[in-house]
Protein backbone atom coordinates (compact mmCIF):
# COMPACT_ATOMS: atom_id res chain seq x y z
CA UNK A 1 0.00 0.00 0.00
CA UNK A 2 1.33 3.41 -0.96
CA UNK A 3 -0.23 6.52 0.41
CA UNK A 4 0.21 10.24 -0.10
CA UNK A 5 -1.89 12.97 1.47
CA UNK A 6 -3.44 15.37 -1.04
CA UNK A 7 -5.57 18.02 0.71
CA UNK A 8 -9.20 17.89 -0.35
CA UNK A 9 -8.90 14.69 -2.43
CA UNK A 10 -9.43 10.99 -1.67
CA UNK A 11 -7.88 8.92 -4.49
CA UNK A 12 -7.50 5.14 -4.77
CA UNK A 13 -5.50 2.88 -7.09
CA UNK A 14 -5.79 -0.92 -7.03
CA UNK A 15 -2.66 -3.00 -7.57
CA UNK A 16 -2.63 -6.79 -8.10
CA UNK A 17 0.29 -9.17 -8.38
CA UNK A 18 3.52 -10.26 -6.76
CA UNK A 19 6.56 -10.14 -9.03
CA UNK A 20 4.60 -8.62 -11.91
CA UNK A 21 2.34 -5.83 -10.69
CA UNK A 22 -0.73 -4.65 -12.55
CA UNK A 23 -2.48 -1.41 -11.73
CA UNK A 24 -6.10 -0.59 -12.38
CA UNK A 25 -7.68 2.77 -13.13
CA UNK A 26 -7.50 5.28 -10.31
CA UNK A 27 -10.80 6.40 -8.86
CA UNK A 28 -11.70 9.32 -6.66
CA UNK A 29 -14.10 9.29 -3.75
CA UNK A 30 -16.74 11.86 -4.64
CA UNK A 31 -19.38 13.11 -2.25
CA UNK A 32 -21.90 15.00 -4.36
CA UNK A 33 -23.70 16.77 -1.52
CA UNK A 34 -20.86 17.43 0.89
CA UNK A 35 -21.06 20.48 3.14
CA UNK A 36 -18.30 23.02 2.47
CA UNK A 37 -16.94 22.73 6.03
CA UNK A 38 -16.75 18.91 6.02
CA UNK A 39 -13.35 17.34 5.31
CA UNK A 40 -13.22 14.98 2.32
CA UNK A 41 -12.02 11.81 4.02
CA UNK A 42 -13.33 8.27 3.91
CA UNK A 43 -14.76 8.01 7.41
CA UNK A 44 -16.55 4.89 8.62
CA UNK A 45 -19.82 6.71 7.93
CA UNK A 46 -18.80 7.43 4.32
CA UNK A 47 -17.71 3.81 3.78
CA UNK A 48 -20.41 1.86 5.61
CA UNK A 49 -23.53 3.92 6.37
CA UNK A 50 -25.86 3.36 3.41
CA UNK A 51 -28.31 6.05 4.55
CA UNK A 52 -25.47 8.58 4.80
CA UNK A 53 -24.16 7.52 1.37
CA UNK A 54 -27.59 8.03 -0.19
CA UNK A 55 -28.07 11.39 1.54
CA UNK A 56 -24.64 12.72 0.54
CA UNK A 57 -24.40 11.13 -2.94
CA UNK A 58 -21.48 8.78 -2.20
CA UNK A 59 -20.96 6.14 -4.90
CA UNK A 60 -18.15 3.91 -3.65
CA UNK A 61 -19.00 0.49 -5.15
CA UNK A 62 -19.65 1.90 -8.62
CA UNK A 63 -16.37 3.81 -8.50
CA UNK A 64 -14.39 0.79 -7.29
CA UNK A 65 -15.71 -1.58 -9.96
CA UNK A 66 -15.65 0.95 -12.81
CA UNK A 67 -12.98 0.23 -15.42
CA UNK A 68 -12.71 -3.46 -14.51
CA UNK A 69 -14.94 -4.76 -17.31
CA UNK A 70 -11.89 -6.13 -19.16
CA UNK A 71 -11.50 -8.55 -16.25
CA UNK A 72 -15.13 -9.57 -16.54
CA UNK A 73 -16.14 -7.58 -13.45
CA UNK A 74 -19.46 -5.90 -14.24
CA UNK A 75 -21.67 -4.18 -11.67
CA UNK A 76 -25.48 -4.23 -11.96
CA UNK A 77 -26.43 -0.57 -11.27
CA UNK A 78 -30.00 -1.43 -10.20
CA UNK A 79 -28.88 -4.18 -7.82
CA UNK A 80 -26.19 -1.89 -6.43
CA UNK A 81 -28.64 0.97 -5.83
CA UNK A 82 -31.12 -1.26 -3.99
CA UNK A 83 -28.58 -3.42 -2.11
CA UNK A 84 -29.42 -4.04 1.53
CA UNK A 85 -27.57 -6.50 3.72
CA UNK A 86 -25.71 -9.42 2.17
CA UNK A 87 -26.59 -9.51 -1.52
CA UNK A 88 -25.16 -10.03 -4.99
CA UNK A 89 -24.72 -6.85 -7.06
CA UNK A 90 -22.90 -8.17 -10.14
CA UNK A 91 -24.52 -8.12 -13.57
CA UNK A 92 -25.57 -11.39 -15.21
CA UNK A 93 -22.76 -11.07 -17.80
CA UNK A 94 -20.10 -10.59 -15.10
CA UNK A 95 -17.51 -13.39 -15.10
CA UNK A 96 -17.16 -13.02 -11.33
CA UNK A 97 -19.71 -12.37 -8.64
CA UNK A 98 -19.72 -9.09 -6.75
CA UNK A 99 -21.28 -9.28 -3.30
CA UNK A 100 -22.07 -6.79 -0.58
CA UNK A 101 -21.04 -8.32 2.73
CA UNK A 102 -21.77 -6.08 5.73
CA UNK A 103 -18.90 -5.95 8.24
CA UNK A 104 -18.21 -4.42 11.60
CA UNK A 105 -14.52 -3.49 11.38
CA UNK A 106 -14.51 -1.73 14.74
CA UNK A 107 -15.71 -4.90 16.49
CA UNK A 108 -13.04 -7.01 14.76
CA UNK A 109 -10.29 -4.55 15.75
CA UNK A 110 -11.60 -4.46 19.34
CA UNK A 111 -11.61 -8.27 19.59
CA UNK A 112 -8.09 -8.54 18.14
CA UNK A 113 -6.83 -5.84 20.53
CA UNK A 114 -8.39 -7.66 23.48
CA UNK A 115 -6.74 -10.94 22.40
CA UNK A 116 -3.38 -9.19 22.03
CA UNK A 117 -3.65 -7.57 25.47
CA UNK A 118 -4.60 -10.92 27.00
CA UNK A 119 -1.52 -12.52 25.41
CA UNK A 120 -3.57 -14.71 23.05
CA UNK A 121 -2.59 -12.95 19.80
Amino acid sequence: IAEQFIPGRELYVSVVGNSRLRTFPAWELVIDDQDANEPLIATAKVKHDLDYQAKKGVKIRAAVTGGLEELGIVLDPAANASAQGETRISAEQSRVQIWVIPTNEELIVARQTKQLLEGKG
